[in-house]
């Protein structure tokens, strides 16, 4: 489900928002989808039966669904008993989880490195750290990592400090830390990877516009284009030399006022609201527990009341005790 809530909230960002000017919206609903996948899921809205003969038409909807959503667990239940695969999928699940995290903390222990290594300088409330280490300049969080070989006076060098501060002041940093976190536990989802380089290539998007000097184009060529120095692999990191360049440039050259921009932001109204009725409501009186028949249950039916505690007399002086115990065993007769 987290699958499929992902894949649908995603193609509606690939159809209608991918490559659009509003940044900060596809930001936050990147970030949104991260979320909300995981979220609606595991919303389950008990439907109550309806009293009378009529029902409406969303209501008989609402049933459908309800009915599909208590016919699907139970399937996935009868298999998962009948074939357990839990123990090895934990074990694989875990394994891989582990992995990943360690990554996030081997990625933060070297910028950690850094911080200590390297002189750093005050410069407008941002730590400027000084050093030699390759694939810089980058920030994280109010770091930002520069490269002594760049002139910092130099207009390319304004250019690359003015990008990077950029980053630092959106707290670009922050979301890249959720995505690296749910991803310890999400790495099976091949959305979220996809989701996750999108997400990483829209911060670069929003350094580009804001800190490009009258949108040219051409100077964010030249700053992207006038030096190869290496990619660094710190996954928390914002490079300045972020691929892919083209994407970033032909951004700066487009409207900043696409048509139908509200209209487009709005339509993931019904989508959300759709993937919400889907996996929300269960029927109350369906059997969504199927039991796996190769198994041997012993069934309990406790009375009620008995010894000391005869319940209620009517006035015949019948005791609801012994009213309780024949229902129960007229129950296991008739279920031998």
């Amino acid at each position: 489900k987290v699958l499929l809530c992902s894949s649908i909230l995603y193609g509606y960002y690939l159809l209608v928002l991918k490559d659009r000017r509003f940044h900060h919206y596809n930001r936050f609903y990147l970030l949104a989808v991260a979320s909300f996948s995981w979220m609606i899921p595991l919303i389950k809205i008990n439907l109550q039966p309806v009293q009378g003969t009529m029902k409406s038409t969303p209501y008989q909807l609402a049933e459908i669904i309800a009915d599909n959503n208590g016919e699907f667990e139970g399937m996935a239940e009868s298999v998962s008993s009948s074939m357990d695969w839990t123990p090895i999928a934990w074990l694989i699940f875990g394994l891989v989880s582990t992995i990943v995290f360690l990554g996030l903390v081997r990625s933060l222990i070297r910028v950690f490195q850094l911080v200590r290594a390297y002189p750093i300088q005050r410069l407008n409330g941002l730590n400027l750290v000084m050093t030699d280490a390759s694939g810089t300049p980058y920030s994280f969080f109010s770091y930002i990592f520069w490269n002594r070989s760049i002139d910092l006076e130099s207009r390319v060098g304004k250019q690359m400090l003015a990008h990077e501060w950029v980053h630092s002041k959106e707290k670009h940093s922050a979301d890249k830390l959720f995505v690296e976190l749910m991803m310890v536990v999400g790495w099976f989802n091949p959305i979220f990877w996809i989701l996750k380089r999108e997400l990483y290539l829209i911060h670069e998007f929003i350094a580009d516009s804001q800190s490009i000097e009258s949108q040219d184009s051409r100077l964010l060529a030249e700053l992207l284009l006038a030096a190869a120095y290496p990619q660094q692999q710190h996954r928390l990191t914002h490079p300045f030399f972020f691929s892919p360049i083209k994407r970033r440039i032909t951004m700066l050259k487009k409207n900043a006022l696409p048509r139908f921009s509200y209209f487009r932001r709005l339509l993931v109204i019904p989508i959300v609201s759709a993937l919400f009725l889907l996996f929300a409501f269960r029927n109350t009186n369906s059997n969504n527990h199927l039991l796996n028949l190769d198994k041997q249950y012993v069934v309990v039916l406790d009375a009620g009341h008995g010894g000391m505690d005869p319940g209620a007399k009517s006035a015949a002086g019948d005791k609801e005790a012994d009213m309780s115990l024949q229902l129960v065993q007229k129950i296991v007769a008739l279920n031998k």
